[in-house]
């Protein structure tokens, strides 16, 4: 599968940002899952509907992602979406949490 390889500027937070704390990486996007990779900080993998976060960033060129790493990125973005859903319920209803937070 296709994908775009851009050069983006980054920092890890608006302080960073405004003290010209900040560095350049490189990431994938992969347009047909509309799903941004990394390796800053360890591995990163998420999704950019909106395909804004590559708006100011320089563009580099396009790569083939083999099928066994977009196999992997499907399976890593399905079960974030499903771990999103299902961790923050366990959360909620879990006594011990709701204790330890001082909600009933």
């Amino acid at each position: 599968m296709k994908a775009k390889i851009y050069k983006i500027t980054v920092s890890s937070g608006t302080m960073e940002a405004i003290h010209g704390f900040s560095r350049e990486i490189i990431e994938i996007y992969i347009p047909a899952m509309s799903v941004v990779l990394n390796t800053e900080e360890g591995f990163n993998c998420f999704i950019d509907d909106a395909n804004d976060r590559h708006k100011n960033a320089t563009y580099l060129g396009e790569i083939e992602v083999p099928e066994h790493v977009i196999d992997i990125v499907q399976q890593y973005v399905e079960i974030t979406a499903i771990a999103a859903e299902e961790i923050p319920k366990w959360f909620d209803s879990n006594e011990e949490v709701k204790k330890r937070r001082g909600r009933k």
